[in-house]
């Protein structure tokens, strides 16, 4: 493995269900094998506007690099 993440964001529709976090955890923990500590799953600090808010922030970006 390349990184050894601290954290993983399960976001949109389905890492909404609370339930979801408790069925992945135990299969990213098979799948590591012990290789690295497993990372904590969370759900986006924004909420379901994580990928709206997101998409806003590239948008305003690339239109700053483009310039008037």
């Amino acid at each position: 493995m390349v990184l050894s993440c601290e954290r993983i964001v399960l976001g949109g529709g389905i890492g909404a269900q609370p339930h979801i976090h408790e069925l992945v955890r135990p299969l990213l923990a098979e799948s590591i094998a012990g290789y690295i500590p497993v990372p904590e799953l969370v759900p986006p600090a924004l909420g379901r506007q994580s990928g709206v808010r997101g998409a806003l922030a590239m948008a305003a970006d690339a239109a700053a690099e483009e310039g008037p």
